[in-house]
């Protein structure tokens, strides 16, 4: 395997620092500390699970069939695809109107959609929130990969 990544470090992230974060995952607080400490070459092996050897890579048609049929000029039609889809996991859809008067005047809409049920994104080890979703390891098994609960106790490696 080739190490295509390009990171620059922050003053912050000494190796002693970083060594650190690597034995104790608490003190990854920031989207910075979560990029530096998963570029730092001891933190490879928690990703061995995206690089299997023995399985040729996967193409995009075989792993998701009708992706083409996402591509829509129509952005309403995609987001009405994407809720049906999500409703069909038995999941719930839940969207705020969020649009303030000047951005209506333009003519946009904002929004917050949550999803309960699905993993949510957080920054900072310590505030995590999937206990419980049985979705981190049903999802992976349907779609063919790996288990993912050794590294649920990991912080993310994408920020």
């Amino acid at each position: 395997m080739v190490n295509a990544f390009v990171h620059t470090r922050k003053p912050a992230h000494t190796e002693e620092a970083l060594q650190a974060m690597l034995r104790d995952p608490a003190l990854v607080r920031t989207l910075d500390d979560h990029v530096a400490v998963n570029a730092h070459p001891d933190a490879f092996d928690r990703l061995s699970f995206l690089f299997r050897d023995s399985t040729p890579p996967a193409r995009l048609d075989d792993l998701f069939p009708d992706w083409r049929g996402w591509m829509d000029p129509d952005l309403t039609n995609v987001l009405r695809r994407l809720t049906d889809r999500v409703l069909a996991e038995g999941l719930d859809v839940l969207v705020v109107d969020q649009t303030s008067a000047v951005v209506r005047d333009l003519g946009f809409a904002q929004v917050k959609v949550i999803v309960p049920g699905s993993l949510p994104m957080t920054f900072g080890h310590l505030n995590q929130r999937f206990g419980g979703l049985s979705r981190l390891h049903t999802v992976p098994e349907r779609l063919g990969f790996p288990n993912p609960a050794p590294a649920l106790h990991l912080p993310h490696p994408f920020p």
